[in-house]
C-alpha cells in the first residue's frame, strides 16, 4: 500500500488499544468506564474510515457477488458505526449509577409502579 512502517505500527496499536478499551469499558466495575469506552471509539474511528477509504472504497463493493466472493466492506462500515456510537455515547450506566442520579427510581433501576385502586362507577355492580 506503500505506507510507512510507523502508519502500520500505529494503526496496530489504535487496533489494539480500542478493542480492550470496549471490553473495559463493559465491566461495571472498571473505573471510568465511560471515558474508557469513547476513548475506544476515538481509537478505532479513523482507522475504519482509513480502511474504507484506502482498501475497500476503490474496490467499491459492498456486498458478496461473483467478481469479489469475499464480499465488500460492510463489515468495516459496521464496525465504524459502533466506534461512532461508543464516541457519542460512552458506556451505557449501570443500574446503581441509575439509581443515585435520578432520586425518583427504584433502586433496581425501574420506574416505581403506581398503585391502582379501583374506581367505583354508579350504576354498575362488580
Amino acid at each position: 500500500m506503500g505506507l510507512p512502517t510507523a502508519v502500520f505500527l500505529l494503526v496496530g496499536v489504535a487496533e489494539t488499544l480500542a478493542g480492550l478499551g470496549a471490553i473495559v469499558g463493559g465491566i461495571p466495575s472498571a473505573p471510568r468506564r465511560d471515558l474508557v469506552t469513547r476513548l475506544a471509539g476515538l481509537a478505532a474511528l479513523p482507522v475504519m474510515l482509513g480502511a474504507i477509504a484506502m482498501v475497500h472504497w476503490p474496490q467499491w463493493s459492498f456486498v458478496a457477488n461473483e467478481a469479489k466472493p469475499m464480499g465488500g466492506m460492510e463489515f468495516q462500515v459496521l464496525l465504524a458505526c459502533v466506534a461512532a456510537y461508543f464516541l457519542v455515547t460512552g458506556a451505557p450506566a449501570t443500574k446503581e449509577q441509575d439509581a443515585a442520579a435520578l432520586p425518583g427510581r427504584a433502586p433496581s433501576g425501574g420506574r416505581r409502579r403506581k398503585t391502582v385502586r379501583p374506581v367505583a362507577v354508579s350504576g354498575v355492580s362488580p
